[in-house]
C-alpha cells in the first residue's frame, strides 16, 4: 500500500498552528542545563523506572498505523526538518510512500547527513504508531559515504531480517526516569535511552521552545553520550544542543 504526503498548503497551515502552540509554554519554567552532552541534572534514583523485558508488540497482537502523530514525534504532520551545527547538516524528510517491514506498514523517514558539504550518510528509518500512541522503530537501512561512494552500512537493522520485534522509540506517556531501548539488535545496533526532562526550555535558530522533552542516549545504561531534544508539535529540535533545528520546510516552500 502506498501513502502520499498531505499537500504543502495543508501542511504549512497545520505547522503554523503547531508552532504557535509550542511557543506558548510556561514562561516561568526552569531552564534546562543544556551544556555538553554528558552534562545536565541527575535524576534521583527513586524516580528511575528500570527497563523490563523488551516489549513484543507484534507477538502480542498490537495494531499499528503508518500515520505517526505523537505530540513529540509528529512525523506525519511535520514531514520535513533541517538541522545544522558547525560543519554538520542533517535533512530529515518523510517519504511519500510507506514500506512494509516485518509485515507492518511503516512510515519512512529519509535522513541525509552532510559533513563539510559532502554527503556522509543516508539512512531510511521505519516507524509505526500503535493504538495507544506509542511509536515503534522497525529498523533502518544505512549507507555510509566517502568521496561520493557507499563504503559501509554501519548500524543497519530491520524487523524480519536481524530483529524479531520493533523497539520503543517514543512512549505514549513520557515520564522522567523512564528507560527503554530504541535499538535492540546487537551487535548491529543497540542503544539505551532515559527520559531526562519534560519541561526544558531551549532556543535554536528556528525559535524558542518550552516544555521540551529531553532524552539521554548511550551504549550502556547510565553511560550517556548524547542528548536529544524534542518540542511538542514539532519533533526533534536539537542533538546535544550543537546540531539545531533551522528549518521546517525545504528551501523555496515559503516557510523557514
Amino acid at each position: 500500500m502506498l501513502r502520499s504526503r498531505s499537500s504543502g498548503v495543508l501542511a504549512l497551515s497545520a505547522l503554523l498552528v503547531l508552532l504557535a502552540a509550542c511557543q506558548a509554554g510556561d514562561p516561568d519554567a526552569t531552564p534546562y542545563d543544556a551544556g555538553d552532552s554528558d552534562a545536565g541534572p541527575d535524576v534521583p534514583s527513586t524516580l528511575l523506572v528500570e527497563p523490563v523485558d523488551a516489549p513484543t508488540p507484534i507477538a502480542d497482537g498490537a495494531t499499528f498505523t503508518a500515520t505517526v502523530t505523537h505530540p513529540y514525534l509528529p512525523l506525519s504532520l511535520v514531514p520535513y526538518a533541517e538541522l545544522k551545527g558547525g560543519d554538520v547538516r542533517i535533512v530529515r524528510a518523510v517519504a511519500a510512500q510507506t514500506e512494509v517491514v516485518g509485515d507492518v506498514e511503516c512510515l519512512v523517514l529519509a535522513e541525509h547527513e552532510y559533513d563539510g558539504g559532502e554527503l556522509a550518510e543516508v539512512s531510511y528509518n521505519f516507524f509505526a504508531q500503535d493504538g495507544k500512541g506509542n511509536v515503534w522503530y522497525f529498523g533502518e537501512r544505512v549507507d555510509e559515504y566517502d568521496d561520493g561512494q557507499v563504503v559501509a552500512h554501519g548500524g543497519a537493522w530491520e524487523v524480519g531480517r536481524n530483529a524479531d520485534e520493533p523497539c520503543l522509540i517514543m512512549p505514549a506517556e513520557p515520564k522522567v526516569g523512564l528507560r527503554f531501548k530504541p535499538e535492540n539488535s546487537p551487535p548491529d545496533a543497540e542503544e539505551f535511552d532515559e527520559i531526562d526532562a519534560l519541561d526544558a526550555r531551549l532556543e535554536v535558530p528556528a525559535g524558542e521552545f518550552h516544555d521540551v522533552l529531553v532524552i539521554k542516549e548511550g551504549d550502556e545504561p547510565g553511560k550517556w553520550s548524547e542528548r536529544k531534544y524534542y518540542a511538542r508539535g514539532v519533533g526533534l529540535i536539537s542533538e546535544n544542543t550543537k546540531v539545531n533545528l533551522v528549518a521546517l520546510a525545504p528551501p523555496g516552500d515559503g516557510a523557514r
